[in-house]
């Protein structure tokens, strides 16, 4: 109800004005208002999701499609005859009787640190008494 009283010569000195401008003071001016789907708003962040979608469902559907390759270990086949072990080229120092001295004192050194027992009683440590001033 705050109403601003107007008078009959202010009114007629609007309505001429909006006359002028090309506006009819009766009827409110049209104004076009575009409004936009929602998909119009958002059409770049949906392209880039169909783009993405599109590459994730292809590369599922190439993954599938793909044969996968099984690979089985060998099976080794029983044979009748045993395979025959290949022949040894001897070195011809190994027929020299230095070799021969040197293959035996191997093995006699071998035969002795076997017969060698670790386990000496008379190899205890030494129990050390240090007087360091701790109380116990």
């Amino acid at each position: 109800m705050n109403e601003i009283p107007t008078t009959p010569q202010n009114t007629q000195t609007d309505t001429t004005n909006l006359n002028q401008i090309g506006l009819n003071p009766q009827k409110p001016p049209d104004i076009p208002i575009l409004i936009l789907p929602w998909y119009e708003k958002y059409k770049t962040v949906l392209i880039i999701a169909g783009v993405i979608a599109t590459i994730v469902a292809g590369s599922l559907v190439f993954q599938a499609a793909t044969p996968k390759k099984i690979v089985l270990p060998p099976i080794p086949t029983p044979t009748l005859y045993p395979t025959p072990t290949p022949d040894r080229k001897l070195s011809p120092l190994s027929g020299l009787q230095e070799f021969r001295d040197l293959d035996a004192e191997v093995s006699s050194l071998s035969a002795h640190l076997d017969s060698v027992s670790l386990d000496d009683p008379s190899l205890v440590p030494p129990t050390l008494t240090l007087p360091l001033g701790f109380q116990n």
